[in-house]
């Protein structure tokens, strides 16, 4: 005969919220693992995206103080083209 029919119940309960908890356990561990590596990749994404901004930045100056400079010479050519005429 079973002298502590309260016991039994009580550990079955234990049993159940462990497994319960142990569940619930490994799907919040499996959403924060999948979150923590998407945030990986959009942060690796967004830094390559920033140094190519970068560059092409770069790009663009020495485009642009290429092209004033090349302004500067066919200003210069023409001011000097006047001078001779004179």
């Amino acid at each position: 005969m079973n002298t502590h029919p309260n016991h039994e119940k009580t550990s079955r309960y234990i049993n159940w919220i462990t497994v319960w908890g142990l569940f619930f356990g490994c799907i919040a561990y499996n959403l924060y693992v999948d979150n923590h590596q998407r945030h990986q990749v959009e942060s690796q994404r967004a830094d390559s995206l920033y140094k190519e901004t970068v560059r092409l930045q770069q790009r663009l100056r020495k485009a642009e103080s290429v092209e004033k400079i090349s302004t500067n010479r066919a200003a210069n050519s023409q001011k000097l083209a006047l001078v001779g005429t004179l």
